[in-house]
């Protein structure tokens, strides 16, 4: 993906555990946030993602792991 077309990364969601716990409020060096863009753009047509506002995302979230 290209620099000017990124979304901002504002945080990290993942699973440890049976629980969710995101990671925000941390300083990224420019080199590592573009080899995370770079792991991500390889898998941009696998998976999902959500968007919307966080009631959105929270809900899609919730309907998840109500589906386990």
């Amino acid at each position: 993906m290209e620099k000017g077309n990124r979304a901002l990364i504002i945080g990290i969601l993942y699973a440890m555990d049976g629980n969710l716990h995101f990671w925000h409020d941390f300083n990224i060096l420019e080199e590592d946030e573009n080899k995370i863009w770079e792991i991500l753009s390889k898998y941009g047509t696998s998976g999902m993602s959500v968007s919307g506002t966080k009631d959105d995302v929270i809900s899609e979230i919730n309907s998840m792991y109500l589906e386990d």
